[in-house]
């Protein structure tokens, strides 16, 4: 980005109107470090690629860490993307990511599709959608509050 004061303003401006603002894609791309700093980011969004193959590479495990701690030690909230199973929840809750975000929990939906799923998952009356609930038994104790 070589202009980076009007992208300033305007991330200014909606965090002056309550609105939350997520580097997304986070390791990735145009996502570079001096962006935390100069930024007034939220939350950072770890791009899936370091989750996929965590378990068969460390590498992949020292960088979502890393990535989890740096954020930590900014103040800012983690999410990590592209959550399948539950070795990959729980790999996200033992480094301390405040929030997961892929296809064990849903697919990408609708609003409309997503108020109906929220309701549905609030009445106990899942509908078409699925429940968390089977989970349970198996996730970590603080990830338990996620699928309620």
């Amino acid at each position: 980005m070589n202009d980076r004061q009007p992208a300033l303003e305007t991330l200014c401006a909606a965090r002056a109107m309550d609105i939350e603002i997520y580097l997304d894609d986070f390791g990735t791309g145009y996502s570079a470090l001096d962006y935390l700093l100069e930024f007034p980011f939220d939350a950072i969004k770890i791009d899936k690629r370091f989750l996929l193959d965590f378990e068969n590479d460390e590498r992949h495990a020292t960088v979502m860490a890393t990535i989890v701690q740096l954020a930590k030690g900014l103040r800012k909230r983690v999410v990590a993307a592209g959550i399948e199973n539950l070795a990959q929840l729980e790999f996200i809750t033992s480094i301390h990511c405040d929030y997961g975000q892929g296809y064990l929990f849903s697919k990408p939906l609708r609003p409309d599709e997503m108020t109906r799923m929220l309701s549905s998952e609030m009445t106990d009356d899942a509908g078409p959608f699925p429940s968390f609930s089977h989970l349970l038994p198996n996730l970590p104790a603080r990830c338990q509050g996620l699928t309620n």
